[in-house]
Order: structure tokens, then C-alpha cells, then sequence
């Protein structure tokens, strides 16, 4: 009988020194040993392993079964797994992958003759420690081996065992989650009436009614498209990769925690499928490698035996997952982190040693998600793997069943909202505000339905809030001489998480923060005196929910929203506002907005108290701020959304008066000229609106001329004959292509180029950058003048002026200005077909119409940066353009002057053109 020790040393000697060969001039590790020695030692190492676990072998192998033979070691896929493992130097711990092992196994033998799964990995696995062990030693490759740890056989978790203990880590969650574990995650029952807010969370969003669609993957750059494609029952879950995005309120957290709930009860059935563990981006944060162990580690503990477990098993379990990708994690709330701390996740989400082949899903407020796109393929992976998947408020017509047993007092609010339908989106169609109305609704709290229907987002949460502090008080049964004392000291408590919440946001203790901390904000006397209260009084657990039921000793504490955190630091920046009379410049409010940095939430709220109770002549104050020559730059973002506010309602006229004034202060009287003149100053740029548009910034450009219209066909036709004629090609000097001919109105027809009638005056589309570029240089030529691409700098200020309007008339948008999707014409319009949408400067179709290309290379930071020109590229086809201005196929938002779009300078469509900029001389 053929010895299984000399087929192992015979052939796996072979096969490692055939690889060793190479690799000793590959990687030039130690060149003066000649191949015998080579041999020699690893013979050494071999016999060593073998003979180390003869025993495992001969009961694995041998017996009754037969051994087995060479033909198993001399295969192809187990000589490369076996060398690929051995000097892979990324995974200090990496082991050979059992299962290709096995699946070669089984090849061989038929089922009758083979071993038993557990068997077969044991044995195999000690002679690769053992072998290891042994390859340290060797004098020829213990540089080679010296990164590689040398773990316990009893650390080790093979594929049986891992699947075995995935399926019973999953049904002791499953038993948990129905009971106390995850109890931070958890809707919690604050009183013991029939009034029972549990049963109101609980119906709070049950994700498998919940809307769905899949979203471009620029949704922040570009809005949406409309074209929503939606997304039947649970069919999402065959992705790999999924961001999903939703406002704040629209129940996020909600729906990925379900979700996990619904897929650990599938594991815990015998399912296959891959471990789904819950964690929030900010479990993440500043974690390294060694960290994700202790993190993943923490969460098995959770609901593994630890009697029948020990830590190093937990630790080779861990090994297990990210080795065979069976880890899924489920990442909640990447808008909760700072942007300072997103690149560590991104470095976690890309790795591949880590969660970069796992399936993997995320979630996101709309405004995140390019930063996220962006950050992902920063690290070396490929964001397009990713499916964007937008989870909507709930339809009007899903309301009654929401508000299901308490429609007699509800009712006459949805029908109100029904009869404006044409308002969009209303507050009560977002699960979190659905959720409040509901519980006013159950206590009677409102009696006529417009004290909602014509809520904004801070009225309704003030009413929310209002109505918690009067339950309260009646919980109390305080007598009616004490009441009123009693409601002060329910202001007082308030006003500290006011304090409290923008205090933490400034120091980007988003959603949590820490009981220390909160103790440096209230001061001793005052945390000493109002921490207890605010632990025993119910009301408080509505805003501030405790991690701990244990004592206040715990060092972590979380709002039970976020907006609540948001809401309460927008009225703190407002009592900051207010103290106008002692400091007219509010220096502490600056300070804070400069400290915090642009929230959306907390702008919106603000923007909304402020108008509120602001007089018009207040108006005066935010536009100065908004047009400051300093470096405030976040405070300018807040500004402006204030200025916006008020220009809806109270300071329409100011508002109004302001761009008008500026429409003639820039106007020119030659309206025929090819070119506009932009003349050299500052102006507001960027906005509140999307994260790569923030801050709001007083940028300074040069003097520059612009064509007053987009390129036309008939203008692209004439350079595109001269050029044919000169290098008999559409293509540039760089081989790259000019314009796509497929999406164009031009046609080439043998050797010459054609428009298509009535076309002529349209803007030119389907043109690349790289085409853009070729013409502005021919045209320099020919008119013996400097022209170029805009920069984004120069384009935005020609479209908008100095001011910071949102379209180039004005802050309103008005379809009959504008080609876009809103005029229904579906198409490009003739140039100059909108004369009163023209810009102060006097440009047409600066929103709508076409894209148009800008020389910049993109950014999504780019404003926070501080720069003031975006950097010129040089290798245009490694990296992505700018794309401004919108399209006739895409909706209002796109039209915007701050907007900011981008692709590959290879990008041609039926939407994409440009128009030159320059200085004659």
C-alpha cells in the first residue's frame, strides 16, 4: 500500500518547489540558495507536518476507506490554492480555502468512499499549522514565512463547523430579538395606559409594505430623473451591494433593522445564506483592522454560547466569516458620522480582507450619497457595484391603514391633504411625523385637521412637544397652584437639551453623545440637580433615550431621533439669534454654525423659526451675511437658506427689490453680441441644498467673456468639416472621439456632414469633453482669440450673478423660462428661445435646455476645500468632468445655478453640449 507520507512528501514537494522556483526570482528572497537546498528544506517541513499528523491521516484517509491517492495532490486548483495561500502576505492568517479542497475530494471519490466533511478539515488544517510551524524554522524561508501567525488547531473554525455556528448564532438572536436583546434598537412601551405608544411604534414602518425603487446612482448631484423603477416584494435582497437612501423621518433605521430581524429568522431556519449582523457607521469609527475583530467578536458573543465557546474559537470564527464571505453586514446611519471620520468605513466597505466581498448593505439621508459613491471608489473599489435603492414616505392613500382604529379623529386631515395633492410630499406621508399625529390623535390632542395639514416640520414638532410636556404634567396630578412652577421647571429641562444638543453637534456627537460631556455643557450643580429628574420624568424618554436601565454611571446616551437632536439645536441657534440686543453681530451664533458646520436638518428647522418670528426688515441682517467678504463660510450656508426663507413669504418684496436691482446694475445693451462680458469680483456661490454644493462661499474671478448661447449645430458642423478636411477624422489629435453621431442632430454622410433640417439653431448635443475642447482650440485659431471651457466657477457666476439666486431670474422656478422636462417639450428649443430666463449677465439656457461642460475636473469636496479654481486636468480620460445647467429631459431641480453634475470626458448623450468662455484680446 502506497504510504500517504510519500505521496504527501513526493508531491507536494513537487509542486511547491516548481512555484518556489519562481517565486525565488520573483520575489528574490534569498537568490544564493540553489534549488537543492530549496528541496531539502521544504522536504524537511513536509515529512515534519506529515509525520506530526500521522495519526489524523491514517484515521481520516487510511481505514476501511482507502487512502488517498496522488491523484488528489497532483491536481491543478489544489497545487495553486495550497502556493497561493502560502505566500499570500495580505492575510497573515489566511488558510487554505477547505472548500475548493473538498470539492476536489469529492471529484475523485464517489460518495460511497469519501470521509466525513468534519474529518476531512481537521486533518487537513493540522498539517498545514503544523507544516507552517515547521517553514519558520527553515533557514532558506523564514523571512518568507515571517508575517505568518501560527494559530491553534482549536482556534480554527472549518466550513461545517462555521455554517453550523452561524445557523445557532441566528436562532439565539432570533429568541432575543423578540425579547430584550437589541433593546437599544427597540420601540419601547412608556406608560402603562390605554394609551400605548408601543402599539403606534410598533406600526411605526413595516418595511415589507414599504415603497421601494431603485435611484440613480448621482441622485445627490442630479436630484432623481422621475423615471423611478419600482421594486416588487423582497426581490431587492437578491443584490449583492445596496445603498439605501431616504429622507430624515422616512424611517431608515426602522426598515434596516427589520430587515435584519427578518433575515436572522431565515438563517436560523437552516438557511445558507450569509451572517446579517446589525451595526450603526459610527461603530466604526477610527476602528482599524484589529478593532473590526473586537467588534465582530463583541456582536457573536451576544448570542453564542461562551460556555461551549472560547475566545479563541470566537476569534477563529471571525476568521471564518471574512475568509469565505459570509459575513453581511447591515450598515445603518452613514449620515450620523462626521465627514472627517467617513474615510475609515470607506477603507472597511473596500477592503477586500474586510467587508469589500461581503454583501453588503447601507443606508443614507439623499445628501450623503454621492460623498459615499465618491469615498468608496477612493479606496480602490468600484462604487458602480452598488444598486441605490430610495425608500419613499408613505402615499396618501396608505394613510388610512396607518392611522387604522383612530380615522373618525384623522380623517378629515387626510381628506384635506387629498384636495392639495398638487403640494407634493406632505408631513404626515413621513412615517416619524405620521407616527407623532397618531399619538396627539389617540388623546384627542387636535380638533381641527389645519393645525396639521399646514404644519411645517418645527410647528408640528413644537405641538409634539407641547403635548408630551402637558401629558406629563397630568401624569404628575401636581395640584393647580404648583402646575405652573412645575411646567417652568419642564422649561428649564428643555432649554438644557437645547443647550445640550447643539453643543454636540459642534463637537460631531451626532445621535449620541456622552454623559461627561453632557455634564461640561450643564455644569456640576446644574447636572447634579437636573440629570436624576431628566431620568425619572417619562416625557424626556421621547427626546433622550437611555442604552442602559441600569444607573447613570453609563457613559453613552442617545437621542431617540435624530431630528430631535436637530430640532432642539436649531432652537438653541435661534436663542442665540435672539440675543440681538446685547450683541448685535451674534458672534455665538456664528461661532456655533462655523463649529457644527452645515446640517440640512438643523438649517431647515432654523430657517423655519426664524421666519417665524422674524419682521421683514430683519431680512437686511441675513443678506449681509450671505454677500460677507470673510471666511465663514458655514455660517454664509445657513445665511442663505434663512434669506431664501424669508424672501418665500416675509421679505418677498426685499427679496424681489435685491435681484431686480442687480438685473439692471449688470445688464448690457448689445444683445446681439456672439459674448457677454463678466466682469471681475466676487460672488455667492454653492448652496444648502446637496453636500457637494457646501459651503456657501464669496469667490473671487477674474474678468472673463462668455457665449451668450450654447454652441450650436450649425456652429460644431463648420468645425467639423474643417477639421475632417485637415486630419480626414472625427476624432481629436489624441484619438479620442469629438461627438457621437448616433445622438447628434449632425449626420456624417461619406465625406461631409449634414444637419438635420430645422435643427440648425438648436444647441449641439452628444458632444464630448474631449470634443468641447477640440472646438474651443479651433475656434482660437480661427478668430486669432483665447477661448476655452468655462471654469465651474466662471459658469455658475454668469448663470446666477453675484447674489445667490437659485435660477438665473430668480429664486422661484418659473416653467415658462425654461426648457425642461415641465415645458414638455422633450427636447432641445431653439437658443434664445426664453428670453426672460436669461441671466443678469444676459446668458440664455443656463437652466435647462443642455448640459454643458466645464473645464474643471469634479470634486465632491471642492467647496469645503476652500478652493478657488477647481484643478485644470491633464490626463482627462482617468478622471470625471463638470456638467452644469440641467437638460430639456430632466425636471425643475436639475435647473438649479448651484447644482452640479459630472461624467467621464468620454460622456455623450442627447443632453450634453457646452459653450466657450474666454478673454478676446
Amino acid at each position: 500500500m502506497v504510504t500517504l507520507e510519500s505521496i504527501a512528501i513526493s508531491a507536494i514537494a513537487s509542486l511547491i518547489i516548481g512555484s518556489a522556483r519562481k517565486a525565488l526570482v520573483d520575489r528574490r528572497i534569498n537568490r544564493s540558495m540553489d534549488e537543492r537546498s530549496a528541496v531539502k528544506e521544504l522536504e524537511q517541513a513536509i515529512s515534519y507536518a506529515v509525520e506530526c499528523t500521522k495519526e489524523a491521516f491514517t484515521q481520516c484517509f487510511i481505514r476501511d476507506k482507502g487512502p488517498l491517492d496522488e491523484s488528489f495532490w497532483q491536481r491543478n486548483e489544489i497545487r495553486q490554492e495550497l502556493w497561493d495561500t502560502l505566500t499570500d502576505s495580505r492575510n497573515p492568517e489566511h488558510v487554505p480555502d477547505f472548500n475548493i479542497l473538498y470539492e476536489v475530494y469529492c471529484e475523485i471519490y464517489v460518495e460511497q468512499a469519501r470521509i466525513e466533511r468534519p474529518l476531512f478539515d481537521k486533518a487537513l488544517g493540522a498539517f498545514w499549522i503544523h507544516f507552517l510551524d515547521q517553514a519558520r524554522k527553515s533557514q532558506l524561508f523564514s523571512q518568507f514565512f515571517k508575517d505568518k501567525i501560527i494559530f491553534q488547531l482549536d482556534e480554527t473554525v472549518f466550513p461545517h463547523e462555521g455554517q453550523e455556528m452561524i445557523i445557532e448564532y441566528c436562532r439565539g438572536m432570533a429568541k432575543k430579538l423578540d425579547v430584550q436583546a437589541f433593546h437599544k434598537f427597540r420601540p419601547r412601551e412608556l406608560d402603562k395606559t390605554d394609551f400605548s405608544e408601543k402599539k403606534v411604534r410598533n406600526e411605526f414602518l413595516d418595511y415589507r409594505r414599504t415603497r421601494l425603487t431603485y435611484a440613480p446612482k448621482n441622485y445627490d448631484s442630479a436630484v432623481r430623473s422621475g423615471k423611478e423603477q419600482a421594486i416588487e416584494g423582497n426581490s431587492f435582497l437578491e443584490e449583492n451591494k445596496i445603498i439605501f437612501i431616504g429622507q430624515g423621518g422616512v424611517g431608515k433605521t426602522r426598515f434596516m433593522f427589520e430587515l435584519v430581524k427578518q433575515l436572522v429568522a431565515e438563517v436560523a431556519k437552516g438557511s445558507t445564506d450569509p451572517l446579517p449582523l446589525y451595526f450603526q457607521a459610527s461603530d466604526f469609527v477610527g476602528a482599524t483592522e484589529d478593532d473590526l475583530v473586537k467588534i465582530l467578536k463583541t456582536r457573536l458573543r451576544e448570542a453564542l454560547d461562551l460556555g461551549k465557546y472560547s475566545d479563541g474559537k470566537i476569534k477563529g470564527f471571525v476568521r471564518y466569516l471574512r475568509m469565505y464571505d459570509k459575513l453581511f453586514p447591515v450598515i445603518d446611519a452613514f449620515d450620523q458620522i462626521r465627514p472627517e471620520q467617513e474615510e475609515n468605513l470607506f477603507r472597511l466597505i473596500a477592503s477586500e480582507a474586510l467587508f469589500g466581498k461581503c454583501k453588503t448593505y447601507l443606508s443614507a439621508r439623499p445628501y450623503k450619497l454621492d460623498q459615499l459613491l465618491k469615498g468608496i471608489d477612493r479606496q480602490g473599489s468600484d462604487s458602480r457595484k452598488f444598486h441605490v435603492i430610495e425608500i419613499h414616505p408613505f402615499k396618501l392613500d396608505e394613510l388610512p391603514f396607518f392611522f387604522k382604529g383612530y380615522y373618525n379623529r384623522v380623517g378629515p386631515l387626510i381628506d384635506k391633504l387629498k384636495q392639495r395633492q398638487e403640494q407634493g410630499i406632505n408631513l404626515i406621508q413621513l412615517p416619524l411625523f405620521a407616527c407623532m399625529v397618531k399619538i396627539m390623535a389617540i388623546k384627542g390632542r387636535f380638533q381641527q385637521p389645519e393645525t396639521i395639514a399646514d404644519a411645517n416640520r418645527s410647528s408640528l414638532m413644537r405641538q409634539f412637544i407641547d403635548f408630551v410636556v402637558d401629558e406629563q404634567s397630568e401624569k404628575d396630578r401636581i395640584p393647580a397652584q404648583d402646575k405652573e412652577e412645575k411646567r417652568t421647571n419642564y422649561e428649564v429641562m428643555m432649554q438644557k437639551i437645547e443647550q445640550l444638543s447643539l453643543k454636540t453637534l459642534e463637537v460631531g456627537q451626532i445621535y449620541t453623545f456622552d454623559k461627561e460631556y453632557a455634564q461640561d455643557i450643564l455644569g456640576d450643580e446644574s447636572f447634579r440637580r437636573n440629570w436624576p429628574l431628566m431620568k425619572r420624568i417619562e416625557f424626556i424618554d421621547k427626546f433622550i433615550d437611555y442604552e442602559s436601565k441600569e444607573s447613570l454611571a453609563e457613559p453613552k446616551h442617545r437621542f431617540q431621533h435624530q431630528i430631535f437632536q436637530e430640532y432642539f439645536a436649531a432652537i438653541e441657534l435661534c436663542r442665540l439669534y435672539r440675543k440681538a440686543e446685547e450683541k448685535p453681530d451674534r458672534p455665538e451664533m456664528r461661532a456655533a454654525m462655523e463649529k457644527m458646520k452645515y446640517m440640512p436638518e438643523v438649517g431647515q428647522f432654523f430657517a423655519e423659526l426664524i421666519e417665524e418670528k422674524s419682521r421683514a426688515e430683519e431680512f437686511d441682517f441675513w443678506q449681509d451675511l450671505v454677500t460677507r467678504n470673510n471666511r465663514e463660510d458655514w455660517v454664509r450656508t445657513y445665511a442663505l437658506q434663512v434669506r431664501d426663507k424669508l424672501g418665500e413669504h416675509k421679505a418677498k418684496d426685499a427679496l424681489s427689490k435685491l435681484f431686480d436691482a442687480e438685473n439692471r446694475r449688470l445688464a448690457q445693451s448689445n444683445h446681439s453680441s456672439p459674448m457677454v462680458h463678466v466682469p471681475e469680483g466676487g460672488f455667492v456661490r454653492g448652496s444648502y441644498e446637496f453636500e457637494d454644493e457646501w459651503p456657501v462661499s464669496w469667490v473671487a474671478v477674474d474678468n472673463f467673456d462668455i457665449d451668450r448661447h450654447p454652441v450650436t449645430n450649425r456652429q460644431f458642423m463648420e468645425f467639423l468639416k474643417d477639421h475632417h478636411k485637415r486630419n480626414k477624422s472625427y476624432k481629436d489629435t489624441d484619438d479620442q472621439e469629438v461627438i457621437d453621431f448616433e445622438f447628434s442632430k449632425i449626420k456624417a454622410m461619406a465625406e461631409e456632414v449634414i444637419i438635420q433640417e430645422g435643427y440648425e439653431d438648436h444647441p449641439l448635443v452628444g458632444v464630448t469633453w474631449h470634443g468641447a475642447q477640440a472646438y474651443c482650440k479651433w475656434k482660437s485659431s480661427l478668430e486669432q482669440a483665447e477661448f476655452r471651457l468655462p471654469t465651474e466657477a466662471e459658469w455658475e457666476k454668469a448663470a446666477r450673478g453675484s447674489l445667490g439666486r437659485r435660477y438665473p431670474w430668480g429664486n422661484e422656478f418659473a416653467g415658462e423660462k425654461c426648457n425642461t422636462s415641465e415645458s414638455e417639450i422633450d427636447y432641445t428649443s431653439r437658443i434664445g428661445s426664453f428670453p426672460d430666463g436669461r441671466s443678469p449677465y444676459g446668458c440664455h439656457d443656463m437652466a435647462g435646455n443642455v448640459w454643458e461642460w466645464c473645464q474643471d475636473d469634479y470634486q465632491s469636496d471642492f467647496y469645503e476645500k476652500g478652493s478657488k479654481v477647481n484643478p485644470v486636468c491633464t490626463k482627462a480620460e482617468e478622471l470625471v468632468k463638470v456638467l452644469r445647467g440641467g437638460s430639456s429631459i430632466l425636471y425643475w431641480d436639475f435647473a438649479r445655478c448651484a447644482l452640479r453634475n459630472w461624467n467621464i470626458p468620454e460622456y455623450r448623450l442627447n443632453d450634453v453640449g457646452f459653450r466657450c468662455a474666454g478673454t478676446k484680446k
